[in-house]
């Protein structure tokens, strides 16, 4: 399978998803995509969420951060939410 070109990277436990229209994809060793079951516990569409000046995007409980690629980094809860 071809991996759409809207599909959104997303890094949850250190592995890397590809999310579009809520199924998620992973990245085959023969470099095809195949749709595999969500992440435990990231249900849901991932909100921004400002916080201290900065931007976070919250979905099932989790935090991330984008990056300069746009893809969104699983980062730790911030201090004081």
């Amino acid at each position: 399978m071809i991996l759409p070109a809207a599909a959104a990277a997303v890094i949850i436990g250190g592995l890397t998803y590809y999310v579009l229209n809520g199924s998620y994809y992973q990245r085959q060793y023969d470099n095809s995509y195949r749709v595999v079951d969500p992440p435990v516990d990231n249900r849901g569409g991932m909100r921004p969420l400002d916080y201290d000046g900065e931007r976070f995007y919250v979905q099932g409980g989790h935090f991330y951060r984008r990056n300069i690629n746009g893809q969104y980094i699983e980062v730790s809860r911030p201090a004081g939410l």
